[in-house]
């Protein structure tokens, strides 16, 4: 069925390429996947419109950081970039300038291990947890500043 098939990588000269559409990279399920099964390049090609450019572009590079591997977005309108593995865009080109250019890109053709690849998405989990933690502490102190009567004074 469509969209249901396993994820794959492509091994050309020792890099395992893969492959996804437009905004699907937007999903971090998708990277997450990428990612468990070693991906060390992704291309994506894409076609924005302007009033979501270079968004698209920008969430590709956080999946890049996210997973570890580069990726190639090539785009027929909006922004096309070279991303390495740390977010970092070696090439950009946006369809919406006036130029008759062509982008090149040399990009790390192996992946790395991220801080995120390794905690995934504990720090999440982490940050709900205190953020329980320092309710149901305050909570509990709020009770116990019940006030004085007058009574009790004297």
């Amino acid at each position: 069925m469509q969209g249901k098939s396993p994820l794959k990588v492509v091994d050309i000269k020792g890099t395992k390429v893969a492959a996804a559409i437009c905004y699907d990279y937007d999903f971090p399920y998708l990277a997450k996947g990428y990612g468990a099964i070693g991906a060390d390049m992704v291309i994506l090609p894409s076609s924005d419109w302007r009033g979501i450019d270079p968004l698209h572009t920008e969430m590709a590079a956080f999946r890049a950081v996210e997973q570890g591997h580069s990726i190639l977005r090539s785009t027929r309108f909006g922004l096309s970039a070279g991303i390495t593995p740390y977010g970092e865009m070696v090439s950009q080109m946006s369809s919406f300038d006036n130029n008759d250019k062509i982008m090149y890109s040399q990009l790390p053709t192996k992946g790395v291990t991220t801080l995120f690849s390794v905690i995934q998405d504990s720090f999440v989990y982490l940050c709900i947890g205190f953020l329980l933690s320092f309710m149901l502490i305050a909570s509990r102190s709020i009770h116990k500043l019940k006030p004085v009567k007058k009574d009790q004074l004297s």
